[in-house]
């Protein structure tokens, strides 16, 4: 066990002769020294775990040489001993502003010197074993902070690029429907429309001998229509035809209209765009989208009796906003399709770099608003 070590300084030979003598009789190292620059020079090369110090010195005193070892950050914490015949108060208070621990008063009561010693070097060790817990946790917090800081960005990059995956499969899926929208009108479309018309020329050649055929060819005439209407509908659903053909105001009308017609709810419609406005595919999409869902869980879910619907643009952003005076959100909560609605809108306007808000109170109905900025970033696929 490496001993603890006392460094002493005195002027007078026989009090430097006895303390020394009375230090190490308790097994502690002791070094001895007879003026204060003199200790000043040796405190450059060791480190001593306590100091006796002698305040009335010639040359530089011990308050003195207290405030110099004091100023230097290594012996921050060793205790400074002070001992003096001297009785005044006010050389306790300089010497306690100087930085000193402890006085000891002449003459020595070995005993009592022993005791302070020890005390303050158990002192000196505790606060020792403190500060190096202390830098410890510090790194180990440090080393925390930034493991965390990593983890953070790579959640941040991941996120990143999570939503650029979803921004493509996005298109992606945009422009599939759009593609199969566009078979179906087209291919599937005009076949059955065919097929009416050359029914209709079979009808007119056989349906005079046998009543029963006429009967039959009806029947394979609305079969026909209804396939076609369902196509259409079908087509409809996956990408409205006006929306690529007419833009975004006339498709959107389109649809409110007919979502007045097969739920019977009246809507109040504002949309007002800018005639210069050039509107991206993308935003266009994701508008008419939102509308499109937003009216779709009013219809299922809302048991409302009054919509209104808003889009308003200009070269700054485009503002939609889709109202209902139904029960509101939490009273429809049970819904999980509601959620992945409100969820899926909320990933099409941060796509987008814009902003979704949702208002709703029980009773009193909800309000869907996004914001979508013209102009600005918007993310690479």
């Amino acid at each position: 066990m490496v001993k603890e070590e006392v460094l002493i300084v005195d002027d007078s030979r026989s009090s430097l002769t006895w303390l020394s003598q009375l230090v190490s009789s308790a097994g502690y190292g002791v070094i001895c020294v007879r003026d204060g620059r003199e200790a000043l020079a040796l405190l450059e090369t060791v480190q001593p775990d306590l100091i006796l110090l002698d305040v009335d010195m010639p040359g530089m005193s011990g308050l003195e040489l207290c405030s110099a070892i004091k100023q230097q950050k290594r012996f921050e914490h060793v205790p400074v001993l002070f001992q003096s015949v001297l009785t005044d108060s006010n050389i306790r208070i300089e010497g306690l502003k100087a930085g000193a621990a402890d006085f000891l008063s002449k003459p020595y009561q070995p005993d009592e010197i022993l005791l302070r010693v020890k005390i303050h070097l158990k002192l000196h060790a505790l606060q020792t074993k403190l500060e190096v817990a202390v830098e410890r946790r510090t790194q180990q917090l440090s080393m925390e902070i930034i493991q965390r800081q990593q983890v953070e960005k790579n959640l941040i990059e991941s996120t990143q690029r999570l939503q650029s995956l979803t921004a493509h499969l996005q298109e992606i899926r945009e422009e599939e429907r759009k593609r199969i929208a566009r078979e179906i009108h087209d291919e599937l479309g005009q076949s059955l429309s065919l097929a009416q018309i050359e029914l209709d020329r079979l009808s007119g050649i056989v349906g005079q001998e046998r009543e029963e055929v006429v009967q039959l060819f009806n029947r394979l005439k609305s079969c026909l229509a209804s396939s076609a209407d369902t196509a259409r509908s079908i087509s409809e659903n996956l990408r409205p035809g006006m929306l690529d053909l007419l833009g975004l105001k006339p498709a959107l009308e389109h649809h409110i209209k007919t979502f007045e017609q097969a739920t019977g709810l009246p809507c109040q419609i504002k949309i007002e765009l800018n005639d210069d406005l050039e509107l991206e595919d993308r935003h266009a999409t994701a508008v008419f989208r939102i509308v499109q869902e937003s009216l779709t869980n009013i219809a299922k879910h809302a048991q409302a009796s009054r919509v209104g619907v808003s889009v308003l643009g200009n070269e700054e952003g485009l503002m939609v906003s889709v109202q209902d005076n139904g029960v509101g959100i939490e009273a429809r909560s049970s819904h999980g399709r509601n959620a992945f609605g409100l969820q899926g809108m909320a990933e099409r306007v941060e796509m987008l770099d814009g902003q979704l808000t949702t208002e709703s109170l029980p009773g009193k109905g909800t309000r869907v608003e996004a914001f979508f900025p013209l102009g600005g970033k918007i993310h690479d696929d």
